[in-house]
């Protein structure tokens, strides 16, 4: 009977070992700026001007994004800022950052900040 019972305890944790890997979030993990796009108005339309050199350059900007719903921001001088998340497609920063929304179309996340222009980031993993 032991070993009956013994055998349906490591399937039990072995198959909720393998949901746990299956549900992970797809923004877990790092992601590295590759582009800049700036548009003249605030809603993000009309012709893109690459401003990637201005905002970066590319790879010198990163995102991590934990499972606890932390991240930490890391800036071409190595600086950091730390924020929150939550959500699925749109995510949404809080504390550093508070309110931007974050996209995730297939392995790329890109997010719009305003100013009297729009703003565009582009990351990859």
């Amino acid at each position: 009977m032991r070993n009956y019972l013994l055998t349906a305890l490591l399937i039990f944790l072995w198959s909720c070992e393998n949901e746990s890997t299956e549900s992970k979030d797809p923004i877990i993990g790092t992601w590295t700026l590759e582009s800049v796009c700036t548009y003249s108005d605030s809603n993000c339309t009309g012709e893109c001007t690459d401003a990637t050199s201005e905002y970066g350059p590319a790879g010198n900007f990163s995102m991590t994004f934990d499972e606890d719903l932390t991240g930490v921001i890391e800036y071409q001088n190595n600086a950091t800022d730390n924020f929150g998340w939550s959500g699925s497609n749109p995510y949404i920063l809080t504390g550093e950052g508070d309110g931007i929304s974050l996209y995730l179309y297939g392995d790329a996340l890109t997010f719009t900040t305003l100013d009297s222009i729009c703003i565009q980031y582009n990351l990859s993993k």
